[in-house]
């Protein structure tokens, strides 16, 4: 059984089917790759899997580590160690980058924060004072959103659309 296993899932929103009998595996410790066509249901997996609000309504069973998942609101699910990074990154107009990440960090060491934006390419002297906001482009952005899961340490990172804005 893997990290994630989705067994018969079905999700309709707005009378449509979105995922139809879904059966899969998500292991701990490899890549995943959900491939498809756009309104194939990639996001919608995702967004079920976190809990949002619209997605919660699914037939089927949903276990994390060999739990269901349906009594786990987001915040439960997010300390058990599932993260989501959002096709559109968000902003935080006033918030700087390093606030942002000290925030979020499972390790508040300063080495942390510095170190997860070196790993996406982002040099910490150009951006740790830097605001979270629409200064950035797009691909600044997605790096910001990437550090920021790095240093939540989380079990499992559902990616929706991680190419998208890559600059």
């Amino acid at each position: 059984m893997g990290i994630i296993t989705a067994h018969n899932l079905s999700l309709r929103l707005g009378g449509k089917t979105i995922l139809n009998k879904l059966n899969l595996d998500l292991w701990e410790g490899h890549v995943h790759a959900i491939v498809g066509p756009n309104g194939a249901g990639k996001s919608s997996f995702s967004f079920t899997v976190m809990g949002l609000s619209g997605y919660r309504d699914y037939e089927g069973e949903l276990l994390y580590r060999g739990n269901p998942l349906r009594p786990l609101s987001i915040d439960e699910r997010a300390r058990q160690g599932i993260t989501l990074g959002w096709q559109e990154p968000a902003r935080f107009e006033g918030l700087s980058i390093n606030s942002f990440l000290s925030a979020a960090a499972a390790d508040k060491s300063p080495d942390t924060v510095t170190a997860a934006l070196e790993k996406v390419g982002l040099s910490p002297d150009d951006y740790l004072s830097r605001a979270v906001d629409r200064t950035l482009s797009g691909g600044e952005r997605k790096r910001v959103e990437l550090a920021s899961l790095l240093v939540m340490k989380p079990r499992i990172v559902l990616l929706d659309e991680p190419d998208s804005g890559i600059d």
